[in-house]
C-alpha cells in the first residue's frame, strides 16, 4: 500500500515537472501548499477564538436582556 501511494506521488510529481519543463512546477507547487497551510492555520485558531468570543458575547447579552426584563416588570408593578 506504501508503495502505492509513493509511486503515485512520483508520478504526479513526473506529470508535473513534464508540463512546466522542470523543477520549476515542483516549487511553484510547494510554495503553494506552504502558503495554503498558513492561512488554513491561521483560520483554526481564528474560528476557535470567534466562537468562544461569540459565546460570551451570547451570554452577555442574555443576562442583559434578563436584567432589562426584570427592570421592566418592576415598573409596570409599581404603577
Amino acid at each position: 500500500m506504501l508503495a502505492q501511494c509513493q509511486s503515485s506521488s512520483v508520478k504526479k510529481k513526473k506529470e508535473r515537472e513534464r508540463e512546466t519543463g522542470g523543477n520549476q512546477g515542483e516549487l511553484a507547487h510547494q510554495k503553494k501548499m506552504k502558503k495554503s497551510q498558513e492561512i488554513n492555520k491561521g483560520k483554526r485558531k481564528e474560528d476557535s477564538l470567534t466562537a468562544l468570543r461569540q459565546q460570551r458575547v451570547s451570554e452577555i447579552m442574555q443576562q442583559k436582556q434578563k436584567e432589562a426584563n426584570e427592570k421592566k416588570s418592576m415598573q409596570t408593578r409599581e404603577k
